[in-house]
């Protein structure tokens, strides 16, 4: 560099140069991506940006970087050996990002042309991690309206994995929303369970006491819950119900018309079921109708232990007793009030008591000569030749 006056008189002049030789070098103004505490995945691409002050040099090439990342206080691990570094905003696709996990990750991007002082610059801290990814419960084949509390599906959590530096994870449930305590349900938490066995996957009894909603969720995350506690996946929102199952009248079974000793009796699946309304159709051959004009019971008690039952009596219309009008095509609902999603149908016959019939096996009949045969069926109708 020379310095010299400009304004001097003729022949008083002052000049001066530098007594050595120096350099100009580019510079590294910033690395903008990746940014603070982002999370990039393995065996995805990952976008490097970094802004430099720069220009070619003097002989006419590009000054070129070499691009690094550091894991934590380790040696720096090659990304790219050699790349072009312009003046303004540069940018190198990593793809595939690195078989890492790690959360305080930094690149950093080094000029390769210059002897003396190293011209280089780091990224903000961010984390590379293993993907896991859980399969859509409502893909299940066993997916029926939702889980049913107190089942055992089997194979029914799956997922799958990116990655070499996955070993065991643990497994939750979170069945109380939005806001609530996050995945505090248990499945299997003894770290036991093997990465590799999300194909074909791993049986759940979903517990009985399990709350009913649609926006239950399953994760599945590392052993490692101190130094990597977001190294998960979960699953996509899914529902949670109680099940019924008539076990009385099933079957066709036939049940005596007008009895008041006949009572409606079914299985049921889960703690929390809520209460059960019950409708009879006399016809459902015509389609069965469940409405205001079936209903026989409401807000019935779903039982204890698992099971209930309600005396088919005491009620007015069709739920004094069974029906009196006899029928081969009759048929009963029941219904959970809380979700009516949640049902079952039995087939019932509703038969007839004969009184005395007539001939009884006392009397003489003779051949040729005509007799009467009688019967009384008191109280019943839709049999031909009641008087009812």
């Amino acid at each position: 560099v020379r310095i010299a006056t400009t304004t001097a008189p003729a022949g008083a002049e002052l000049e001066d140069n530098t007594s050595a030789p120096f350099s100009v070098r580019p510079t590294i103004d910033e690395v903008t991506y990746p940014e603070f505490q982002k999370v990039w995945y393995y065996n995805e691409t990952g976008t490097i940006q970094w802004e430099a002050t720069s220009a070619p040099k003097t002989d006419t090439n590009t000054p070129q970087v070499k691009i690094e990342y550091i894991k934590g206080a380790s040696a720096p691990v090659e990304i790219i050996g050699s790349i072009d570094s312009t003046n303004g905003t540069n940018i190198y696709p990593w793809n595939p990002v690195d078989d890492v996990k790690h959360e305080s990750v930094t690149v950093k991007i080094t000029y390769l042309d210059y002897t003396g002082p190293v011209v280089e610059k780091d990224s903000a801290v961010f984390s590379i991690r293993p993907r896991i990814t859980v399969t859509d419960i409502k893909t299940s084949g066993y997916y029926d309206n939702g889980l049913q509390a107190g089942t055992l599906y089997t194979n029914i959590i799956q997922w799958s994995y990116t990655g070499t530096k996955l070993s065991k994870v643990k497994i939750y449930y979170d069945d109380d929303g939005p806001g609530g305590a996050d995945f505090t349900g248990v499945i299997d938490v003894t770290g036991n369970v093997d990465i590799s066995a999300g194909n074909p996957g791993i049986d759940w009894t979903v517990p009985a006491g399990i709350t009913f909603r649609d926006d239950i969720q399953i994760r599945v995350r590392d052993t490692d819950t101190t130094n990597f506690p977001d190294v998960k996946g979960e699953t996509v929102n899914f529902k949670t119900r109680g099940g019924l199952e008539l076990t009385a009248p099933i079957g066709g079974i036939t049940w005596l018309a007008g009895s008041t000793v006949q009572s409606i009796t079914w299985d049921y699946y889960g703690d929390n079921m809520s209460t059960i309304d019950i409708y009879y159709d006399d016809d459902s051959t015509d389609g069965r109708t469940w409405d205001a004009t079936t209903k026989i019971f409401s807000g019935v008690d779903p039982g204890a232990d698992g099971s209930g039952s309600k005396l088919w009596a005491g009620g007015s219309g069709d739920a004094a007793s069974v029906p009196k009008l006899a029928t081969n095509t009759g048929a009963i609902l029941i219904e959970s009030t809380g979700d009516r999603t949640v049902e079952d149908i039995g087939d019932v016959k509703v038969g007839i008591i004969f009184g005395t019939i007539s001939p009884n096996g006392n009397e003489t009949l003779y051949s040729e000569i005509s007799s009467d045969i009688t019967w009384e069926a008191s109280g019943v109708t839709g049999v031909l030749g009641n008087p009812d």
